[in-house]
């Protein structure tokens, strides 16, 4: 047993040590490139490497949650099972620009989503334009569909969007996106596709499926059509779940 424990504590040290090689020759290709944030990613990579309890870089990739309220009752999700324990909230422009005036120089990538179905905020197309007008390489965010307008979103200037379903009929969609609409979605994701090949637009465009007990015979079904629409990713979900029923 002390054989096997050193040989796991072994591979993990080794591990760590590649990790921090293939960041720091990612790091020094972000400053041959300008990467925003560069410097930071090559301190926290010294910092780690180094196993230090202090980070010496700040974040280069920034959560920010437009809002924590959702129209869909997910009982996985904390919003959703109203177990988040903090107030229902939504951010205002003003709040969002003293965040991107604060970590706009070190941040490269904005996830812009977290505990809460974010374009519920309507503010949310003008807050994405915002930080790319602001310099932020790349801006990511995942909804459920059902309020995206796709023109503004396109126009957003927002580089990667995730459409994330329950199933591929109705009855499988609202068994975990309870109260969701499945149909609004995928119409909100072809409408999407069409405008971003009218206008050209690099937008990627990728959907979830997440997958349980109840919809793991259509994962093929949700691939062939994913396909067929021509998104630029189609992944697979793991579950999410709290007990081994809900799985």
């Amino acid at each position: 047993m002390s054989n096997l424990k050193e040989k796991i504590r072994i591979y993990a040290s080794d591990s760590i040590v590649f990790s921090s090689l293939l960041g720091f020759m990612y790091c020094m290709a972000g400053l041959v490139r300008r990467r925003r944030g560069s410097i930071d990613h090559i301190k926290s990579t010294l910092s780690m490497a180094q196993k230090s309890a202090t980070i010496m870089g700040r974040p280069i990739n920034i959560t920010i949650e437009p809002t924590n309220i959702c129209n869909l009752k997910c009982p996985v999700c904390e919003t959703g099972a109203g177990v988040l324990g903090r107030e229902r909230r939504t951010m205002t422009m003003d709040q969002f620009k003293k965040i991107i005036q604060k970590i706009g120089r070190h941040t490269n990538t904005i996830m812009f989503y977290f505990m809460g179905e974010p374009f519920l905020n309507k503010h949310a197309y003008k807050m994405i334009r915002y930080a790319k007008d602001s310099g932020i390489p790349f801006v990511d965010s995942c909804t459920n569909g059902e309020f995206i307008q796709p023109g503004r979103l396109i126009d957003s200037g927002l580089d990667r969007v995730s459409f994330q379903i329950g199933g591929m009929t109705q009855d499988t969609h609202q068994i975990y996106r309870v109260n969701g609409d499945l149909a609004r979605t995928i119409n909100n994701l072809k409408e999407t596709l069409r405008l971003k090949r009218e206008r050209s637009s690099s937008l990627q465009i990728e959907t979830g499926f997440i997958v349980m007990k109840h919809n793991e015979h259509e994962i093929d079904k949700y691939k062939r059509y994913m396909s067929e629409l021509g998104v630029d990713r189609a992944s697979v979900i793991a579950p999410c779940v709290r007990t081994i029923d809900q799985g």
